[in-house]
């Protein structure tokens, strides 16, 4: 547990405590005792409170970029048994190869547009 938790707890604590021996009589002694060791445990949660930096502590090769990866496509047609992959050089492009390459397929007339797709097949 983090130290500042454990002080801040301790301090509420002895609140609640003081708080307690409030209404009692006789109890100056220990009021006194456990007003010192709050005053005492706040003395040390501010010494120990240092203000943190939001990433300026964490090393540039550890931070990590939101959306480093991009995908790749391949270009899949659907035949009798379902869809299937027409070659593997239609595997593993750009988005903007694979959409040049499906514009191609589909300028030769020998594919329908119907039963060709693009999608995605994996991340670089």
């Amino acid at each position: 547990m983090d130290n500042q938790i454990i002080l801040k707890t301790i301090v509420s604590n002895l609140d609640a405590i003081l708080s307690l021996l409030e209404g009692g009589t006789g109890n100056a002694d220990l009021k006194t005792q456990f007003t010192s060791i709050r005053e005492d445990v706040n003395n040390r949660l501010t010494s120990t409170e240092i203000p943190r930096k939001v990433f300026s502590e964490i090393p540039e090769q550890a931070k990590i970029s939101i959306n480093s990866r991009t995908n790749t496509y391949r270009i899949e047609e659907e035949t009798t048994v379902g869809w299937a992959g027409i070659d593997d050089k239609y595997n593993n492009l750009t988005k903007e190869k694979a959409k040049e390459s499906y514009e191609q397929l589909l300028s030769t007339g020998d594919y329908n547009p119907n039963r060709l797709r693009l999608v995605v097949d994996g991340q670089v």
